[in-house]
């Protein structure tokens, strides 16, 4: 079997040690007397540290050799005199096997660290998420990768955190709200000071030309063998075009809102004040041409239709006033809408919940989305399905809450209507919903009723 160069030269050291070992007993020998081996362990050692197993082992046997055939009486020969020498060379073996064996695992390990600990630098670096890393519990000396270096505007080589000596003089700030974060209080510094994991802190990085970028970091601390606290790590990554993208949602959202109550109020304002001008017009003709019956016919319907105007938009007023309890749980909500709805409309809801309250418990950006979803419902049942009475129904369906309003009034040609501008409404709830993920369902046909139905959640998540 050819070796390979690297072999030769392990070998070749094994040689090299075992050697010089032996000159060195030669010159030590009237020091070492029974303890002939003792440098041979030396020539083992290194030739396992630097050559590998089979490196060590070739130590081994030219140990043993060397041992027997010029230190062992009788001299120059392979013949052991003594059942002492016999244990002797024995036990160099087995001592010399096993040093042998932990050196080439330790190298091994060794080997196999330095390249986990490449393979993780490698990953560090093609991260497109910031990762920075503190090396003391005071976190005054950070090291940042690639990512996080583009991120905080400093090159890789750079001291990364703001507590350390020069964190003043690092090229940008970390704000929240409009107000520079002290260091202390920075995710990485906060979870290494109290041993705790940090997560969903976002922040601002102003950069010297004015520029601003949202930030999302998680922190974790770090620990010893001993369980105390040595640093901390923390993942940040870039969230701006997240937030752009949010705040042109809430804006488009804003939009639609406006073009749904701008149709709202043409729908019926509008038209109504256009109505009641021609009707004004045609009464002041009658009280000229002394139809006074007529006339007071045309005024009882005006304060009529003025009436009908006044309820519209004092709903609409109600409603819009309703968004300021975005603090209270959908329930809380629910039930207070409920109650004033009644008193200002006198529509009877009643409220049946079929399933467990908790699984309302919905996130605050969800909750008014339904809400106001169900407002528009029991708008639609005031105006339009000539009862005094509604069901809101909450349950649970196929692993997702379950939400339906119901009435028992004339219902609607669903094919029908989404070809008028009354569909309009109906697209407004269904984009509500979906903006939040849910969906919408209508159930209805002409003197049947009409159920409104609002799944939310994945489903089976239950």
């Amino acid at each position: 079997m050819k070796l390979k160069p690297l072999s030769l030269w392990s070998y070749g050291l094994a040689v090299l040690l075992v050697g010089l070992a032996t000159l060195l007993t030669f010159f030590f020998s009237s020091f070492l007397e029974r303890t002939v081996f003792i440098l041979f362990f030396a020539a083992v050692i290194a030739s396992s540290w630097y050559g590998g197993l089979g490196s060590g082992f070739l130590a081994i046997i030219l140990a043993v050799l060397a041992g027997m055939y010029l230190f062992l009486p009788p001299a120059f020969t392979f013949t052991l005199a003594s059942v002492d020498e016999v244990i002797q060379i024995i036990l160099f073996v087995l001592v010399a096997s096993l040093i042998n064996w932990l050196t080439e695992t330790r190298t091994r390990l060794n080997r196999d660290l330095n390249r986990q600990v490449s393979e993780l630098q490698t990953l560090l670096d093609i991260l497109p998420v910031g990762v920075c890393v503190a090396h003391d519990p005071e976190c005054l000396e950070m090291t940042v990768n690639l990512a996080g270096a583009r991120l905080l505007n400093i090159s890789v080589e750079n001291n990364a955190s703001k507590s350390g000596p020069q964190g003043d003089q690092l090229p940008f700030k970390v704000l929240q709200n409009g107000v520079e974060v002290p260091p202390h209080e920075l995710p990485i510094q906060y979870a290494a000071e109290h041993d705790t994991f940090v997560h969903d802190v976002e922040y601002d990085i102003l950069y010297p030309d004015g520029r601003i970028i949202n930030l999302l970091e998680y922190a974790s601390p770090l620990h010893d063998e001993q369980g105390q606290v040595r640093g901390s790590v923390g993942v940040f990554v870039d969230v701006t075009n997240l937030k752009q993208a949010e705040q042109a949602q809430r804006l488009l959202a804003e939009m639609r809102e406006r073009n749904r109550l701008a149709q709202e109020l043409h729908d019926t304002v509008a038209q109504t004040l256009g109505y009641l001008n021609l009707k004004i017009g045609l009464t002041h003709s009658l009280l000229d041409s002394d139809g006074i019956d007529k006339a007071k016919a045309n005024l009882q319907e005006l304060k009529q239709i003025v009436g009908e105007t006044y309820t519209d938009v004092r709903e609409e007023i109600f409603n819009l006033r309703t968004k300021v309890l975005l603090g209270m749980s959908f329930m809380e909500m629910l039930q207070r809408y409920i109650d004033k709805y009644h008193r200002f409309y006198n529509l009877d809801i009643q409220l049946i919940q079929e399933a467990d309250p908790a699984l309302f418990n919905f996130p605050p950006e969800v909750a008014p989305q339904l809400i106001r979803t169900i407002q528009e419902a029991l708008i639609n049942i005031r105006k339009h399905a000539q009862v005094k009475a509604a069901t809101i129904r909450l349950g649970q369906e196929r692993g997702q809450v379950r939400i339906s309003i119901e009435d028992e009034g004339q219902g609607f040609d669903l094919d029908h209507i989404k070809e008028k501008t009354a569909s309009f409404g109906l697209q407004i709830m269904r984009e509500r919903v979906q903006s939040v993920g849910g969906s919408l369902e209508v159930e209805t046909a002409p003197g049947h009723g009409t159920r409104i139905i609002l799944h939310y959640g994945e489903k089976n998540a239950f």
